[in-house]
C-alpha cells in the first residue's frame, strides 16, 4: 500500500515539476535543502539548531566536535548552493528520479517517526546508584542527537492516534497535522485532494500509525512545500 502511495505522489511531483511557469521557460525547481531542513526545524521540532535531515540518511552535521557521517555527499543531490559567496549557484535542484526518491527516503523515515508519537511512552527505568570509584568520571560522548518534537507539533498528531479506533474521523484532525507541516503555503484544494484521500482511500481503514506516517510523507511531499514557487 506504501509503495501504491508513492508511485502516485512521485508522478504527481514529476508532472508538476515539469510544468512550464506562465512567465517563462524554467520548469519549477526544489526549494533545496536548507530550506527544506530549515522550514521543518522551525515547524515540527523543539531543538531546532541541532536538527539535520542528513541524519536520517546517515550524514550528521558535526554539532559541538560530535557527529557521525556514513554516506557524505547525499544531500548534495537534493539541491545545494556551491561556489563562493558572491558567486554560488543552485546545483541539483531541478526534479528527477534520484533525488526523489532520496526526498521520499528520507521524509519516509521522518513519517515512521512522526507517526511513533503514537506509541505508549516507556517509563524510566530507575537508575542504579554508580559504586564508589577512585579513577575520575568520564562521561563520554553521544551521537544520538536525535531531535524531539515540539509541543504544538505533538498536539496536532495527538488526535490522529484514534484514526482506526471506530470513532468517526475528524477533518479538524487532519487539518491539524496538514497546517503544521505545510502552514498555509498551499491552497485549499490541496488539503481537500490530501485529506479525502486518506478518508475515503485505502489508507481509511490502515493502523492508526501506517496511515500517520503516510500522510505526513504525502503532505512532505506535496509540490507547494517541496517545490519553489
Amino acid at each position: 500500500m506504501k509503495i501504491l502511495l508513492i508511485l502516485t505522489l512521485s508522478t504527481l511531483l514529476a508532472t508538476l515539476a515539469t510544468v512550464t511557469r506562465a512567465d517563462s521557460s524554467v520548469t519549477s525547481q526544489y526549494r533545496g535543502y536548507a530550506q527544506i531542513n530549515s522550514m521543518l526545524a522551525e515547524r515540527v521540532y523543539e531543538n531546532r539548531s541541532d536538527f539535520e535531515l542528513s541524519f536520517y540518511i546517515g550524514e550528521r552535521n558535526a554539532v559541538n566536535g560530535s557527529g557521525f557521517f556514513s554516506f557524505p555527499g547525499l544531500t548534495q543531490l537534493l539541491g545545494m548552493y556551491d561556489g563562493a559567496i558572491l558567486d554560488s549557484k543552485m546545483r541539483n535542484s531541478e526534479p528527477n528520479a534520484i533525488n526523489l526518491i532520496i526526498w521520499q527516503l528520507v521524509f519516509g523515515m521522518l513519517g515512521d517517526d512522526i507517526a511513533a508519537i503514537c506509541d505508549p511512552q516507556p517509563v524510566p527505568a530507575p537508575q542504579p546508584q554508580p559504586s564508589p570509584s577512585p579513577g575520575p568520571v568520564v562521561n563520554m560522548p553521544t551521537t544520538d542527537t536525535k531531535p524531539t518534537f515540539r509541543p504544538e507539533f505533538v498536539a496536532a498528531v495527538k488526535p490522529l492516534c484514534a484514526w482506526n479506533s471506530g470513532e468517526p474521523r475528524d477533518p479538524a484532525a487532519l487539518f491539524g497535522l496538514w497546517t503544521s507541516i505545510l502552514s498555509f503555503d498551499a491552497p485549499e484544494e490541496e488539503f481537500q485532494a490530501w485529506s479525502d484521500f486518506f478518508l475515503n482511500g485505502p489508507y481509511r481503514d490502515r493502523p492508526a500509525r501506517e496511515a500517520i506516517a503516510a500522510m505526513s510523507v504525502a503532505a512532505m511531499m506535496n509540490p507547494y512545500f517541496l517545490l519553489e514557487k
